[in-house]
């Protein structure tokens, strides 16, 4: 089927086919649609590793601080706390053997965690994780260093 040309004169005087200026502002509007839609996304979607229960690793230091939870990983690199519930009155979620590297105040355990969130994350907010498995580990004791582990 043959359309007949429909033809406007724009504001310079010159002929243009109107079929096809609506056929080009569709395909602009259709292509901006199209760009923008991947920012119509969530913002953290940077952090979904963290959102979901499955274990993740980090680089971090496990101390005792003051508060609760008293057991903290900060990951290096970044602002965040990651807190261990337990250890007061009751065993942390930890192995027994990194627990006991505690005996003293001032310790220090640097290493790659493996840990299982136990909150969801939330931003300003620590959240609160299970430590399942420490690998080459390096301890301190106070300033000085005490000792090196491959593995607990």
């Amino acid at each position: 089927m043959v359309y007949p040309k429909i033809y406007q004169k724009d504001a310079c005087g010159i002929k243009n086919n109107v079929r096809t200026n609506k056929m080009k502002y569709k395909q602009t509007a259709i292509l901006l649609l199209l760009l923008l839609l991947p920012l119509t996304g969530n913002a953290d979607d940077t952090k979904r590793y963290i959102e979901t229960n499955s274990p993740f690793k980090l680089h971090g230091r496990l101390m005792i601080y003051n508060g609760t939870p008293s057991f903290r990983i900060w990951i290096i690199g970044t602002n965040r706390l990651l807190g261990i519930p337990g250890g007061d009155t009751e065993p942390a979620e930890m192995p027994k053997a990194l627990e006991d590297l505690f005996t003293e105040p001032g310790v220090q355990v640097y290493g790659n965690f493996e840990v299982t969130p136990l909150s969801r994350y939330k931003s300003g907010e620590m959240q609160l994780v299970k430590i399942n498995s420490v690998e080459n580990l390096i301890i301190y004791k106070g300033d000085n260093f005490y000792k090196k582990m491959k593995k607990l």
